[in-house]
């Protein structure tokens, strides 16, 4: 029998169920409508628009680490949140005292997994979750507070670090290997640079399981993940 390992919301965060799925379309086209221009370097016309391919997100998601399809989808659920972390912090007032280097390193960071997310959705076969739902940053941090804005990517990207040099480990196909050393390397380095303007020691990735880095991201969903496997 294969053990299911369910992840709910954190009971001691209070994160709440929200009334409504807000879409990650219709976060955009909120912006817009209000009359904001998105600027993010590198994508076309340097203006954030919302995509016609884009998805509705779910309210739950299954992922099977016993397979590479189900090891993808792991990446692809995580490099959502950060995703949606960096476009959060970037497309509100950032926090006082961001330096101009520093915005560019987050920026990159967009462009680089906005780019990312787009080719695992083309890479991932059938069997492709769907867009998960992740926090709304009120909730979990204070955007407006440079040492919790860091703290938190701090954890994130260390872990995603991490669970993706275990899916290297993981995959056998070649293709497949060389995606997932591919986006190893780069959450690898958005972690250092992470450390690097939160001002903490550089320090090496170390491979952690999948599920374990799930568990240790799972307050930052809002979508309840079933991790197999």
């Amino acid at each position: 029998m294969t053990h299911d390992a369910v992840v709910q919301r954190d009971a001691r965060s209070g994160l709440p169920r929200p009334s409504s799925l807000v879409t990650r379309r219709r976060f955009v086209q909120g912006w817009l409508g209000a009359g904001l221009a998105v600027l993010v370097p590198g994508l076309a016309g340097g203006v954030l628009t919302a995509c016609s391919e884009a998805v509705d997100p779910t309210a739950s998601a299954v992922i099977d680490l016993g397979t590479e399809t189900g090891l993808l989808n792991f990446i692809y659920a995580v490099q959502q949140l950060e995703l949606d972390y960096y476009s959060r912090i970037m497309w509100t007032t950032p926090f006082p005292g961001l330096l101009a280097t520093e915005a560019t390193t987050l920026n990159n960071a967009i462009n680089q997994l906005t780019t990312s997310t787009q080719n695992l959705r083309t890479a991932i076969p059938a069997g492709r979750i769907t867009d998960v739902i992740v926090f709304r940053t009120g909730h979990v941090i204070d955007p407006s507070d440079r040492g919790s804005v860091l703290t938190n990517a701090q954890i994130i990207e260390d872990a995603a670090a991490a669970g993706f040099a275990a899916v290297v480990g993981l995959v056998h196909t070649p293709s497949v290997v060389t995606l997932a050393s591919t986006l190893a390397a780069q959450a690898a380095g958005r972690a250092a640079a992470i450390r690097t303007m939160a001002g903490s020691p550089a320090a090496p990735v170390t491979s952690r399981p999948p599920r374990d880095v799930v568990l240790t991201l799972e307050p930052y969903y809002l979508t309840t993940i079933t991790v197999r496997g």
